[in-house]
């Protein structure tokens, strides 16, 4: 029988961590870690925090573990099944109108900022990750006021942009996602930090097999995985924050153990990690890219419904198609009667009814544009209430929403019933 004084010790992975535990060994040499102690206890959320960033397991001493009460911080890295409260929608404050035109200047400022971070990694200059938090701010203070506008700007993407405006997106989508899920405020913040700086470690690949057409080679597949390394080595240099860190790190490894870099498994991999691989394969799947076209959102669900407890988190999965919607901001959608609308905002009570600009009669010729709110029961030429029949990707039936978006469609003097001009 142990006495009082006698080590009782336990091999855990981190991802068991709690505060008032003793750490008393590491799974390297503690001159490999950045710990002044050799055996110290988890005094907060903080310290347990620190220890999962730079182990995968450790020793700890049960017959030292300690009571603090509760943590100072709530330990948000793996919520615990049924441990999230989601929002059922958030009542926007202002109309999509009155919040477009700023939710463009945020898009374009967002696209300025996450093209200076790479140019600064290239040029080995540190990144400026105080412009970065400002930026998320301004996204989810346009995501409170109306998160259709700023969730429309960011599908406007090309293949030559993508990787940028692709980080932008999933920033956006990850800070609408967290604050359904109930986040307080920081943590939005933290997430939306993480979604920015995701892929940042793609930077020092070379782009020309990141950007090749064609299928990649096992050995040039290879030199992609190394990506989420680098952008973690990069982001511990730069003091980005715990999240950012654990983001870029472990996005890419899967539930079943076969990810990379560490082929991590289920909970072993941080809870925002698991959050931004759902937003990260929504977005791609949705995008134009070099090597794909763009598919549509029930195509993307598909994939992401297919792949739950394999690749992805199923309560992430599930959570994320409820705030979505099916027929998401900016996705392009045929109705019953052969017109071809664009989706321009999305009512949170009523999902599967969202608002529309026609831009194809039933012929699918261009037409003029013309405002429909499903919600509001209308009927078409034969009496029977307009319904979507199917939805497509971007440049289904030659429509390309940033073009349309050029033309001003979703502008204040459109959406306050102004014509607009007929667009191919």
């Amino acid at each position: 029988m142990s006495t009082q004084n006698e080590l009782v010790k336990k091999r855990v992975t981190v991802i068991e961590l709690r505060p008032g535990m003793f750490v008393c060994e590491l799974d390297r040499p503690w001159s490999q870690s950045p710990f002044l102690f050799q055996g110290f206890p988890l005094l907060s959320a903080d310290d347990v925090l620190a220890v999962q960033l730079y182990c995968e397991f450790v020793f700890i001493d049960e017959s030292r573990s300690i009571n603090i009460g509760a943590p100072r911080r709530r330990l948000s890295l793996v919520p615990l099944p049924g441990q999230i409260a989601t929002d059922k929608g958030h009542v926007p404050e202002v109309s999509l109108a009155d919040e477009a035109e700023h939710a463009g200047f945020v898009h374009a400022h967002g696209k300025a900022v996450v093209e200076k971070v790479f140019d600064d990694v290239l040029a080995g200059h540190a990144i400026r990750v105080q412009d970065c938090r400002m930026l998320v701010r301004q996204c989810i203070s346009s995501l409170v006021r109306n998160e259709n506008a700023l969730i429309w700007f960011s599908r406007l993407k090309t293949r030559d942009e993508y990787t940028a405006l692709h980080c932008l997106s999933v920033s956006v989508l990850a800070a609408g996602f967290a604050r359904y899920l109930g986040h307080d405020d920081r943590e939005v913040e933290d997430i939306a930090l993480a979604g920015l700086l995701h892929d940042v470690g793609k930077i020092h690949l070379d782009q020309a097999i990141l950007n090749k057409p064609d299928r990649l080679t096992p050995e040039e597949y290879e030199h992609v995985k190394q990506h989420p390394a680098l952008g973690f080595q990069l982001l511990t240099e730069q003091s980005a924050g715990d999240w950012p860190l654990l983001a870029a790190h472990s996005h890419h490894e899967r539930l079943d153990g076969r990810g990379y870099p560490q082929g991590l498994k289920a909970n072993e991999i941080p809870y925002v990690a698991r959050l931004i691989a759902v937003i990260d394969c929504y977005d791609a799947i949705t995008s134009h890219r070099v090597y794909d076209a763009a598919r549509s959102t029930n195509k993307a669900f598909k994939v992401l419904m297919e792949e739950r407890e394999k690749h992805f988190d199923a309560m992430l999965v599930e959570k994320f198609v409820d705030w979505i919607g099916v027929y998401p901001v900016g996705g392009i959608v045929e109705l019953q009667t052969g017109e071809i609308a664009i989706v321009v905002a999305v009512n949170p009570h009523t999902r599967l009814k969202p608002e529309l600009v026609i831009v194809r009669d039933e012929l699918q010729f261009v037409c003029q544009p013309r405002y429909l709110d499903l919600a509001i029961e209308q009927v078409d030429s034969d009496g029977h209430p307009y319904r979507i029949r199917d939805s497509h990707p971007n440049y289904a039936f030659g429509i390309d929403i940033q073009h349309y978006e050029r033309q001003g469609l979703f502008t204040a003097r459109y959406l306050t019933a102004a014509p607009v001009s007929a667009v191919g």
